[in-house]
């Protein structure tokens, strides 16, 4: 019983030292590449700034972030892409009075007034990116291990307590 006494700290370490940070730079990181950010630099971000200031910082930037690829070859693309880097394929329409480019939902120019074809296909498609629903699962599951570790360790406390009571009855009779 001893021995798991020792081993308490080691745990409660390494889910506060390694688990956590794990898991938020795998969570930041699937995150970012699935919308169009730089998954190595917000990854590095959210796990080595220090009191999650970083995860919170990454957490208000991906906000403005969406997800938006190629509805050509699938490949991410930013709003502000005249074409594809990836296929070449044309990204924004141009209106056929200024020349200049508009956006798949206009159905009308916003540089000149002029009314565009409402039949156009699309050319990008904007898809959400996934959710942070299993980060908070993950995080749900170091608290439980947290709890776990400090019931454990109580029963421990208790079990040495009760014991070394028992040792002192039995030396005073």
């Amino acid at each position: 019983m001893m021995a798991l006494t020792a081993l308490l700290p080691l745990g409660f370490l390494f889910v506060i030292l390694i688990g956590i940070p794990l898991c938020v730079g795998i969570c930041v990181y699937r995150d970012a590449k699935a919308r169009g950010m730089e998954p190595v630099l917000w990854t590095l971000v959210a796990v080595l700034v220090p009191s999650f200031i970083g995860l919170i910082v990454y957490l208000i930037v991906r906000s403005s972030h969406t997800a938006s690829v190629c509805a050509h070859c699938g490949a991410a693309v930013q709003d502000s892409f005249v074409c594809c880097p990836s296929c070449g394929a044309k990204l924004k329409y141009t209106c056929p009075a200024c020349g200049k480019p508009v956006d798949d939902d206009w159905k009308l120019c916003a540089h000149c007034g002029a009314e565009l074809d409402a039949d156009r296909p699309r050319t990008v498609v904007r898809r959400e990116a996934g959710s942070l629903k299993w980060l908070w699962i993950v995080l749900i599951g170091i608290a439980l291990v947290f709890v776990a570790l400090i019931l454990l360790a109580m029963l421990n406390y208790t079990t040495a307590f009760h014991q070394g009571m028992t040792t002192a009855v039995i030396d005073i009779a």
